[in-house]
């Protein structure tokens, strides 16, 4: 289950681990240790040494490191449990005297062309057939240009 979502669970161990250290680590203070209540980034704390910016980037990175260290450990945990668990195994002997030969390669598949296929008016790519939901004719049908939403070119359909 944690291989299928590594990554949710690594986002949860950030932020649980984020969590938990500020708990731990407390409010970001002063560096003399005075709690201002108007302490951002620049701080209230001028008087008393500046803002402890370690108290806001230390959980940061903490957290940062325990997720790392989860996703590093568990996917290596995935993959490592299947290297070299197959086993070859040799051709059954069969009762023919007749080697056995390797399959044909198949050809490549290439995508089939019509000769009548339509072609967008703006950037001619191939068009599809569609129906319009919408507008001042919903229900008929017209060619769309399959980059859709990128091109709105069409074409009317007449039936053959």
């Amino acid at each position: 289950m944690i291989e299928k979502n590594l990554k949710k669970f690594t986002a949860a161990v950030f932020i649980l681990t984020l969590i938990f250290l500020k708990l731990i680590i407390g409010p970001v203070t002063c560096n003399s240790g005075w709690k201002s209540s108007s302490i951002g980034r620049q701080g209230a704390c001028s008087h008393h040494g500046g803002v402890a910016g370690w108290k806001g980037s230390l959980p940061i990175l903490l957290s940062g490191a325990a997720a790392f260290w989860f996703y590093v450990t568990f996917s290596q945990k995935g993959t490592s449990s299947n290297v070299g668990t197959r086993i070859h195994q040799a051709p059954a002997e069969s009762n023919n005297s007749q080697p056995i030969t390797p399959p044909i390669p198949r050809k490549p598949r290439t995508p089939r062309t019509h000769k009548d296929q339509k072609k967008c008016p703006k950037c001619n790519a191939p068009m599809s057939l569609r129906t319009a939901k919408k507008g001042k004719n919903p229900g008929s049908k017209f060619w769309g240009c399959k980059k859709y939403p990128r091109c709105k070119g069409t074409r009317p359909y007449v039936p053959e």
